[in-house]
């Protein structure tokens, strides 16, 4: 840590903003290298020295633009150039993804933005599409005979799904507007938007779920007017019990999504990280202090949820 050598390195890095010019990459890995470099680079001088006025197109850039997608080989035009292979390629995001998460630790105050891109991508990129072609015989859902259906039941998901997914992360990352999706994420899914080969309690308990959500973010985001019932619904109801007709596959993936896009709406909308019970005790726990430590969780739970409901209800009528 020597005083004068810091020093130096600090003056470099105020000084030298060359655009860096690679030998052996092709132009356009070599311009999203400079790129990755100069929005860090942003970010580090208004947070760090205060020298620029903040940018709030760049830095929602810095926000969300966090993953680095090179070329292939089958857009390389000039071969004499050398296309980053998979594993470079890896390195150099796993290292900018390093350097990020210090710099939003350390100067955005929100060592979270990580956390959250990282549940933006899981929710953006849905694969209930590709589990057509690993169909088995015999499940209503998975039967080669109501593939066209699938096809709509899934693609149905995949927007409402991707529809909340912006609205969440248009807030918390300052992703770009986009008025087509938004418009999208104002319509109600129906129960006829799915297919009839869709088990109806399939459907009942999807477009519940669907409402649930999309009634708390309206009212957290958008001033909606707050309905304690759906609130107390979408607090207890935690787990969609379809039925045996869906496959065990997509139980599992839409139980996955609908939990992620509740912890995440939790732990950045509401500011109330729900604490997974059911996870925290050890094996070795005897079962009757389990279910003595659960009545008591549960219990006080329901009292603070019975004094929020007192306050909200006083509220609500006032309004």
């Amino acid at each position: 840590m020597n005083v004068e050598n810091i020093e130096k390195i600090f003056h470099v890095y105020e000084k030298d903003r060359e655009y860096y010019k690679f030998s052996s990459i092709n132009e356009d890995d070599g311009r999203l290298l400079n790129n990755e470099i100069n929005k860090i680079r942003y970010v580090i001088d208004v947070y760090l020295y205060d020298t620029k006025s903040k940018d709030q197109k760049k830095l929602a850039e810095y926000k969300y633009e966090r993953e680095l997608k090179f070329s292939d080989d089958t857009k390389n035009e000039d071969k004499e150039l050398q296309i980053i292979n998979e594993d470079d390629q890896k390195l150099l995001n796993a290292e900018f993804r390093k350097i990020r998460k210090l710099v939003d630790k350390h100067l955005l105050g929100k060592p979270d933005i990580e956390e959250i891109f990282d549940v933006y991508n899981f929710l953006k990129n849905n694969n209930f599409s590709n589990d057509i072609k690993s169909m088995d015989e015999g499940d209503t859902l998975q039967n080669k005979d109501f593939s066209e259906d699938m096809v709509k039941d899934k693609k149905l998901l995949n927007d409402v799904f991707q529809q909340i997914s912006y609205v969440i992360f248009r807030h918390l990352l300052d992703i770009p507007e986009d008025e087509k999706i938004f418009n999208k994420y104002k319509e109600n899914v129906q129960i006829s938007s799915f297919s009839t080969s869709m088990n109806n309690g399939d459907k009942k308990l999807l477009v519940d779920e669907f409402d649930r959500i999309k009634h708390i973010i309206n009212s957290h985001l958008f001033n909606g007017r707050k309905t304690l019932e759906v609130f107390e619904k979408y607090i207890e109801e935690r787990e969609l019990n379809f039925s045996n007709n869906m496959s065990e596959k997509d139980k599992k993936l839409l139980n996955d999504k609908f939990c992620e896009i509740r912890k995440t709406i939790d732990n950045f909308l509401l500011n109330e990280p729900r604490i997974q019970t059911k996870e925290t005790f050890s094996e070795k726990m005897d079962s009757k202090d389990k279910e003595l430590l659960m009545s008591y969780i549960n219990n006080f739970d329901n009292k603070i949820h019975n004094i929020r409901n007192d306050i909200d209800n006083y509220i609500l009528n006032k309004v």
